[in-house]
């Protein structure tokens, strides 16, 4: 898509591609489901998931249109949609929002006890119902994630826990999107605020002596590592050479052509964590950016 799009045109373009979607012939799905797929597409090249299944469900207060789960069942995905039929951006509500986050939870409550027991073997949400069912002690992290084509004003969503699980809450909406696929970069840049979101900062020690890169040397512990990737997952690798070197992808293409054209400047994919930082003094307490190297 042209990176000088107005949201309008953008939005008018994306609304196409889901109603052409929906032309082909899918049994049981709605256009709501076509949506999914469409932003599924976007949010892989995005790597905000990884391996999703569409798979629509409803029932009485339950919903789940696409879920991934990791090779290790400790990190799952549920994603839920809100389709707007509106030939136009338009408002959805928070209270939209908040009922179908509400159905993705009572869904994820009901598929790690029961819910495998009210579906045949060959029912598309078996596998998911029964794998969350006998790994249920091994999941470490739930991400709901709501879905929409319409546009939502900014939701405080706050972490929950169910069983030993932390469930988090993410929005996609059609202004998010936007903005991803405008940027020339698909991939979302992750920010972390440690002070805010860990109660700690990290010190750090600058090496002034390149002028190409601001250096800093710090000391990332290993639980704090572990909690960045039950949160980030594969996210913090996009630039790992253990990954380029196994993966054929777009994303560390960089690598390659850092390497042929500008091998001095490799010093940025050394071993430790790649990041842009915003601070002040040796206290290093935001990172932008960050990539986990090696």
């Amino acid at each position: 898509m042209p990176k000088n799009q107005t949201l309008d045109e953008f939005y008018s373009t994306f609304r196409e591609e889901v109603l052409c979607a929906s032309d082909t012939e899918t049994s049981g799905w709605t256009t709501e489901d076509f949506l999914t797929n469409v932003m599924m597409e976007y949010l892989e090249e995005a790597g905000e998931v990884t391996d999703p299944v569409i798979c629509p469900f409803r029932g009485y207060g339950l919903q789940m249109n696409a879920y991934a789960i990791s090779e290790d069942c400790e990190s799952v995905d549920i994603f839920v949609s809100i389709y707007s039929e509106s030939d136009r951006p338009r408002s959805v509500s928070q209270a939209d929002i908040d009922a179908a986050i509400k159905r993705a939870i009572q869904l994820y409550h009901k598929a790690i006890n029961d819910l495998y027991t009210a579906f045949q073997k060959d029912n598309d949400t078996y596998e998911f119902a029964i794998t969350l069912h006998q790994n249920k002690d091994n999941i470490k992290h739930v991400r709901i994630c709501a879905l929409t084509n319409g546009l939502v004003k900014p939701i405080a969503l706050k972490n929950i826990t169910i069983g030993d699980a932390e469930i988090s809450f993410s929005l996609w909406d059609v202004d998010r999107l936007y903005r991803c696929v405008t940027s020339g970069k698909m991939r979302e840049t992750i920010e972390i605020d440690f002070v805010e979101k860990f109660q700690t900062s990290i010190p750090c020690i600058e090496n002034n002596t390149s002028k190409k890169y601001s250096v800093y040397l710090a000391i990332i512990n290993g639980d704090l590592l572990a909690a960045l990737y039950d949160e980030f997952r594969d996210r913090l690798l996009e630039k790992n050479v253990r990954s380029f070197l196994q993966v054929k992808g777009g994303v560390n293409k960089g690598i390659r052509d850092t390497l042929r054209e500008r091998p001095r400047q490799d010093a940025g994919g050394q071993a430790g964590c790649s990041r842009r930082c915003r601070s002040s003094g040796r206290r290093r307490w935001y990172l932008h950016g960050i990539r986990y190297l090696s």
